[in-house]
This record gives structure tokens, sequence and C-alpha cells, in this order.
């Protein structure tokens, strides 16, 4: 509730991107490790954990000039 709408839509997105990076990470590290990555479909991502980066991101984004020193 405090990022207010333009701060939600932008730590959705930024959540839905750090979740396609960790699953691709994930994907490249699995198939490097076991020489076989499997198939695709049977491959899954917790999506908290991206969604948590995003939300993060938009409140250090939207918070910066009071985390930075206040409105000096």
């Amino acid at each position: 509730l405090w990022l207010g709408p333009q701060g939600i839509l932008l730590a959705i997105t930024l959540g839905a991107f750090a979740g396609i990076v960790h699953s691709g990470l994930a994907l490249a590290y699995k198939k490097v490790r076991a020489q076989d990555a499997g198939k695709l479909s049977h491959f899954s991502i917790p999506a908290g954990p991206g969604f948590a980066v995003g939300i993060i991101a938009a409140v250090f984004y939207e918070f910066w000039p009071f985390i930075n020193g206040g409105l000096s």
C-alpha cells in the first residue's frame, strides 16, 4: 500500500523479471552441473523470491530521497 499504484506495477514488473533471471540462471547451473537439464516442463522456480526482490527494489526506488538522507 505504501508504494501506490505505480510502485505496485513497478514491483510486479521487477519481480517477474527477477524470477525470469533466477530461473534462467538456475536452469543453466543445472544443465552445467548435471550435463542434462531434463525437460523444461518439469523445471519449476517459486515466484515468491522474485517478487520479494521486486518489492525491495521498488521500495528503494520510490523512497530513495528519504533513504539517502532526507529532502535536503
